[in-house]
């Protein structure tokens, strides 16, 4: 798990997931964790995590509430991991519908485009997906200045 402070503003936390395969379109399934990340050769696939995927009936988020989220979240991050060795970045900058990670000791980066997606749940509570492989946000307190996200591959 990660935490992921805002450079002009120490009461701001996110959690982002450490993915570097993205889907262009979402991995809709009626059964989480059973995909491959897309991009993985079929020799590989038995070798690879699987992703949760998106369920079944979720929506994608209409442009202008998506602007909303993107406006809130734009700018300069600092990851704070909150386990050892959970994530090797330690910067991230969120502009328009993308962030990049960088920060490492290798110096390269890492850019991924934020895609949201919403679901109803059988008891009426909403999931925000956040790329179509099934990253979704667990807490979400932007008035207080939080925001965690659990990965596609489950991990928060």
């Amino acid at each position: 798990q990660l935490e992921l402070r805002r450079h002009h503003s120490a009461h701001r936390w996110v959690t982002l997931p450490p993915m570097e395969i993205a889907a262009k379109e979402p991995m809709y399934t009626s059964t989480p964790f059973s995909q491959s990340p897309p991009g993985i050769p079929c020799c590989l696939a038995c070798c690879v995590p699987k992703v949760r995927g998106i369920p079944m009936g979720a929506q994608k988020m209409d442009a202008e509430e998506a602007q909303e989220w993107l406006s809130k979240l734009e700018g300069y991050w600092k990851l704070v991991p909150l386990n050892a060795g959970a994530f090797a970045f330690s910067d991230v900058h969120i502009h328009g519908d993308s962030y990049v990670v960088s920060g490492n000791q290798s110096g390269r980066v890492q850019k991924q485009k934020l895609q949201f997606m919403k679901y109803t749940e059988a008891d009426g509570s909403t999931t925000i997906f956040c790329d179509y492989m099934g990253s979704k946000f667990i807490k979400i307190d932007l008035d207080g200045g939080e925001l965690e996200i659990e990965n596609a591959l489950g991990y928060a």
